[in-house]
């Protein structure tokens, strides 16, 4: 065993022969159980030739000194002795257990000290010191490490890997998952131990995806214990099939008056409520739930949708989130029956009690066509009826004609009225007039009216049914109301005109208010050779046309009420209003307004209102004093264009103060760029945002947040069709975003996320479909408002920001857990 001595001559001033000073030490025994080695230490001091005569005590002291303590430990002192002795030894010796480092390694040295008693015998010094060079001693096999941990999931084994410093040692092995109890796994391991934390552990961390698993070894030797435990550490992850778990998930009908017993939903009527139960997984708790679906977007585990406005099969997912972060789903599908209105027509002629055709008949021929929904052979007639004069027919079938004895006076007019009515309580009504039998002439019976192909029915009224053809006539008429289409023949409901000769003529319509407000159907006005005016109190609609050849004259059409033309308006004819609205129709035609000259038309107004129907062209500058707004000035409808333009390089809108472009109605606001640059704006655009101009205001719902996940930004360069340049763009595809919504069961119509626009003009529509470099018969794309799209950004950036903090608080907590285990701080 390890030992170590060292010696060393001293003198006094008395004498000339030294004296010999030794110190050595042994290690005698050793202690694997205890890791301690007894070290023994033995010191001298012996002169052979030396005496002198001291009175006073002497001492021998012997130390121990190691590297665990770092301290001089007196281990023994001798008797006291004095210097009268000569060729005597004087000696101390003991033993002294001491302690191993925790490795099982230790080194030292052993020391002796002589302390003279006093200077008086010739010491000077009065103590020597002598130490042995430090040696290590026995290396003490001490407890064993933990060699490998290996482990990832819960409910799956778990390998300990042990090693050992003496093969007889065994091993006491034990596990803690998330700081539970201490569950033995084995006693007597040898290298190795294996065993399988079962899932119900989960419980331990209800907010986390993972926990702590702790193994602790224990080395024995026989039945002793050597050393302290060790422990290791590591995480092991929730099974992914732990998972928060959703019941049922119902759909139940809300049926707004559709009858309970039909059992269907219906388009227009029925709504559905979609409520679904969950629970937690091992110990989570559930954090939110939500459902999606057409007309449902809600963060709760209950919503009601929309009214149905679409026939098909409707499919609704129900979300539940635990405090995991884990998510579950189920779906649930209603089928939506279509729904449309009743309609009907109606047609009524008179006849005889027979059925006979006749206009001298008093009896009415009616044939009525009606038509209701089938809602899956739910639905049916509630009632019907027929009625003129105060006479009905209840029990008439679709297309069948019947005889009504209506009892209709041939001098008179009767308004025949059909209804229908569904089981859902929906009705249609048609109308027609029963007109008077046909005469050539009649006379009034008090002599106040006269009428041509009909009754007269009027006092003071010249009433005819035929089509009228003035010669070289001058045609006014200036008192009564005017109740009837202007010029009726043959009881048509469209007057077919009035044609002005070689001589032109005038058109005087005076006094009273027209029926309907207007005097409807007013047929054409044929010019041939000299000029035409029509004048009018009251307000007016041709409808036909002001017809044009080459070899006719201008038309002049004055009003003080509202005037409606068509665009047919020749060269340089007049429209002039002084009163009501001034309209103009185009079928398909331009419209053109300019200066007083052989080209164009030429309008003028007194009404805040001019209406257009089409693309209207202006020759020269548009100057307006006052305001430029939509309503007033400029109307677009339907898929039509305000349109700015200039054939400069760059084209500008510009104002001082603010610039107003509200198209009515559901028509979106365009703003086309053919040069094929960008639409710049030297300042940002601002869209409302007060409270009180929104409604049904919600947080964003998880679903969008799962939407923006699946969009992938592209770059790319826009094509020829969109007047495209080689410069790279970045955006998204709007194909794209649509799959997304309709993946998580999201109509995109119902969002203003994605619009659809037309690229072109009315004018140049059909060269576009002509050149289109993709499909040639689409005429309508997609658009993306990015102001959407960033809105759902902010919401994944927040989701985000919440699970980056919730990371941060757990490696925190590990971060501390680890300290506690090793004693140290961790990076």
């Amino acid at each position: 065993m390890p030992g170590a001595s060292a010696s060393k001559n001293i003198y006094g001033t008395a004498s000339s022969y030294p004296y010999v000073l030794k110190v050595s030490f042994k290690e005698t025994a050793t202690s694997v159980a205890n890791n301690t080695s007894v070290i023994s230490i033995s010191g001298s001091l012996y002169g052979q030739y030396v005496s002198w005569s001291s009175n006073y005590n002497s001492y021998l002291d012997i130390y121990w000194h190691d590297n665990r303590t770092n301290k001089n430990i007196l281990v023994a002192t001798s008797d006291a002795f004095t210097g009268n002795a000569m060729g005597q030894t004087r000696s101390v010796s003991k033993s002294i257990t001491v302690t191993h480092n925790a490795d099982g390694k230790l080194s030292g040295f052993a020391a002796i000290q002589f302390r003279a008693g006093s200077t008086s015998g010739g010491w000077s010094p009065p103590s020597t010191w002598l130490q042995t060079a430090s040696i290590a001693l026995t290396s003490i096999a001490r407890a064993s490490s933990i060699s490998s941990l290996q482990g990832s999931v819960l409910g799956s084994a778990v390998t300990v890997g042990i090693s050992r410093a003496i093969s007889s040692f065994t091993h006491e092995v034990e596990y803690s998952y998330a700081e539970s109890g201490w569950t033995s796994v084995s006693t007597s391991a040898a290298t190795s131990a294996s065993f399988t934390p079962p899932v119900s552990l989960a419980s331990r961390v209800p907010n986390a995806t993972t926990g702590s698993l702790t193994v602790r070894v224990i080395t024995m030797n026989g039945s002793t214990q050597v050393g302290s435990a060790v422990t290791k550490s590591i995480n092991l992850s929730i099974p992914t099939s732990i998972v928060p778990t959703i019941g049922s998930a119902t759909a139940a009908r809300v049926d707004n008056g559709v009858p309970s017993d039909w059992g269907v939903y219906v388009v227009g009527f029925s709504q559905v409520e979609i409520t679904f139960s969950a629970s937690g997984a091992s110990g989570s708790t559930i954090e939110s739930n939500s459902i999606s679906g057409p007309g449902i977007i809600a963060n709760s585990n209950s919503a009601t949708s929309s009214t149905f406005t679409v026939a098909g099969t409707k499919t609704y997912t129900c979300k539940t989130t635990d405090s995991r972060g884990r998510s579950a789903t189920k779906s649930v599908s209603v089928i939506v029956v279509d729904y449309s209105n009743p309609s009907i027509s109606v047609s009524a002629i008179r006849c005889n009690s027979d059925g006979t055709v006749s206009s001298n008949g008093t009896y009415l021929k009616v044939t009525c066509n009606y038509s209701i929904a089938s809602v899956s052979g739910k639905n049916s007639v509630a009632s019907r009826s027929v009625t003129c004069n105060g006479v009905s027919n209840t029990t008439f079938s679709s297309g069948a004609a019947f005889v009504l004895a209506a009892k209709c006076s041939i001098e008179s007019k009767y308004t025949l009225t059909a209804t229908i009515k569904d089981a859902l309580g929906k009705t249609a009504t048609a109308t027609i007039e029963i007109q008077t039998a046909e005469r050539v002439m009649n006379v009034k019976a008090n002599k106040k009216g006269i009428a041509f192909g009909k009754f007269a029915e009027r006092d003071g009224y010249l009433e005819v049914a035929y089509k009228m053809l003035l010669e070289n006539t001058f045609c006014m008429l200036t008192s009564g109301r005017i109740r009837q289409p202007l010029f009726m023949v043959s009881g048509s409901a469209n007057g077919d005109g009035v044609v002005l000769g070689n001589s032109g003529g005038v058109v005087v319509l005076s006094s009273g208010k027209a029926y309907n407000s207007y005097i409807n159907n007013v047929g054409a006005i044929d010019v041939t050779k000299k000029s035409a005016y029509v004048l009018c109190d009251d307000d007016l609609r041709i409808i036909t046309g002001l017809q044009d050849p080459a070899n006719r004259k201008s038309v002049y059409v004055y009003s003080n009420g509202v005037v409606e033309i068509p665009s047919t308006l020749h060269a340089a004819s007049h429209v002039i209003s002084n009163g009501g609205y001034l309209y103009s129709r185009a079928n398909g035609k331009e419209i053109k307004i300019g200066s007083e000259n052989a080209s164009y038309c030429h309008y003028i107004t007194t009404a805040s209102t001019h209406w257009f129907n089409t693309q209207v062209y202006i020759a020269g500058a548009l100057q307006v004093e006052g305001k430029l707004a939509a309503g007033t000035i400029l109307h677009p409808t339907g898929a039509e264009w305000i349109g700015f333009y200039s054939s400069n390089a760059n084209a500008y809108t510009n104002t001082k103060r603010k610039t107003y472009i509200g198209p009515n109605g559901t028509t979106n606001f365009y703003i086309q760029n053919e040069a094929g640059g960008s639409c710049i704006v030297n300042k940002a655009w601002s869209v409302g945002s007060d409270k009180r101009l929104k409604k049904d205001i919600k947080d964003i719902a998880d679903v969008y947040v799962d939407i923006w996940k699946e969009l992938n930004p592209k770059t790319f360069k826009w094509n020829d069709i969109n007047y495209g340049t080689d410069k790279n763009e970045f955006g998204l595809i709007a194909q794209d975003v649509i799959a997304a919504f309709e993946k998580h069961n999201l109509d995109y119509r119902d969002y203003s996320l994605i619009t659809q626009f037309k690229i072109g003009t009315p004018d140049n529509e059909d060269e576009v479909k002509e050149n289109s470099d993709i499909t040639k018969d689409i005429t309508e794309y997609f658009s993306l408002s990015y102001d959407h799209y960033f809105m759902m950004t902010a919401q994944v950036v927040k989701k985000q920001q919440e699970e980056i903090d919730t990371l941060k608080q757990e490696v925190s907590e590990l971060k501390e857990l680890v300290k506690q285990l090793l004693g140290k701080e961790v990076s």
